[in-house]
């Protein structure tokens, strides 16, 4: 068996995990920070880091507001599902 079989790169673990997926998402649709998705937004900045940090839980009515705004299946953001990001952008 490859070791890369258990190998996990910090990008693809984030990719398990609701923040992971809202940070690609925002990378793919062209925002370079967090802050500059939460400005272009009119979103809480504070609030929108620790979403995509994965340190306060996102709620389905934000979820379903990211979701619209970044052009994403919700149920790919909330659970993996579905049609997403269609690739995780180098360093995220």
């Amino acid at each position: 068996m490859s070791e890369r079989k258990w190998l996990l790169t910090n990008a693809e673990l984030r990719m398990n995990d609701i923040g992971g997926r809202l940070k690609a998402a925002r990378m793919q649709g062209g925002y370079a920070s967090a802050a500059v998705a939460a400005r272009t937004f009119g979103w809480s900045e504070v609030t929108y880091r620790a979403h995509e940090n994965g340190t306060r839980t996102v709620s389905v009515s934000m979820a379903k507001i990211y979701a619209d705004a970044f052009g994403i299946d919700i149920g790919w953001l909330l659970l993996g599902a579905g049609s997403g990001a269609s690739s995780l952008p180098d360093g995220a």
